[in-house]
């Protein structure tokens, strides 16, 4: 199960690296905290903040957010859990609720005109395997239960998944949020006008192992 989440972090890595790739804004007029907040705004919670004030165009918007749907039906696409396609869409969407809930905090310690250094702090969402055995999402005694109402083998078992479906679902949709943050100082620099890491790729692996933890 905690797949989804790793897929996702790594749909947030991928668009965030496309953000900095890109160099979106033509005027580094704002900070660049402002700049990565929008990013993983966008990335993490489907929220879309004010795109004009940051010089970035609609159609790198556009971009991105295209990119992201097609990460999300990747996912679907590649699940071999033997799910049927509502079942699995049912956890995507809840993952995505879920992941959306981790907080963070961007903030720049350092700026001038030609390079900044920005850190970010993000309290991942906490994946605890014990809480998904097979006891936890459906325990004997709703078994049973199942069994007075559903004599049909077949129905029973789907009665049975529907019930530790759901369980699951709600567990991704109110997920454990860390009090341990994770941190991590990203130096940039004006490249022809536009934010670029100084090490490419630094951010997108420290979000992509960073949004979510398993125990």
């Amino acid at each position: 199960m905690k797949k989804y989440f790793r897929v996702f972090a790594a749909s947030v890595a991928v668009v965030m690296s496309m953000a900095l790739i890109a160099g979106c804004s033509k005027k580094p007029a704002v900070t660049p905290d402002q700049y990565l907040t929008f990013f993983l705004d966008l990335a993490v919670k489907n929220q879309i903040g004010d795109a004009k004030k940051l010089g970035i165009p609609d159609s790198e918007v556009k971009k991105l957010t295209d990119e992201i749907d097609k990460q999300y039906e990747s996912i679907a696409a590649s699940d071999s859990s033997g799910l049927d396609k509502e079942s699995s869409n049912k956890l995507i969407e809840s993952a995505k609720k879920g992941i959306a809930k981790v907080k963070y905090n961007i903030k720049t310690v350092e700026s001038d005109s030609k390079s900044a250094k920005v850190e970010m702090t993000v309290y991942p969402v906490v994946i605890d395997e014990a809480d998904l055995t097979p006891e936890k999402l459906i325990t004997q005694d709703e078994i049973k239960q199942l069994a007075k109402e559903y004599t049909d083998e077949a129905t029973l078992e789907k009665k049975a998944q529907d019930l530790a479906l759901d369980k699951v679902c709600k567990y991704f949709e109110n997920p454990k949020i860390s009090d341990e943050a994770k941190t991590i100082t990203v130096e940039l620099k004006v490249e022809k006008g536009e934010w670029k890491e100084v090490n490419e790729g630094e951010l997108g692996n420290f979000i992509e192992n960073s949004l979510y933890i398993t125990k």
